[in-house]
């Protein structure tokens, strides 16, 4: 959904339209990244414990926003928060270790 697409229907707001604009403001939303306080504040965990778990895989990762900025995208951290921290999210995304393990499986099959 466009801005202009809203403006042209703006004069004929039916249940449909709205859903469909929320979603789109919702999907904008999963995808803004958040900074260090910020994943700080909605993880109540200090930047050292959220360093840990991002080394032992149990935490999303994070990325370069800057030379010496990071973040997490809003929709990882918010999803890692909703289904329990930890179990759930390693199950569906797996351990650093896992996936090192993995590598090196098929690396000796090869």
């Amino acid at each position: 959904m466009t801005p202009s697409t809203i403006a042209k229907d703006s004069n004929n707001l039916t249940p449909n339209l709205v859903e469909k604009i929320i979603n789109a403001v919702a999907y904008q939303l999963s995808d803004r990244v958040l900074s260090l306080n910020e994943v700080e504040a909605m993880t109540k965990m200090k930047k050292s414990l959220i360093q840990q778990n991002i080394n032992e895989g149990k935490f999303p990762q994070k990325f370069e926003t800057g030379k010496r900025r990071v973040g997490w995208r809003f929709s990882d951290v918010q999803e890692w928060i909703h289904i329990g921290m930890a179990p759930a999210w390693l199950a569906k995304h797996g351990t650093q270790q896992q996936k090192t393990d993995e590598t090196n499986r098929l690396a000796f099959v090869a």
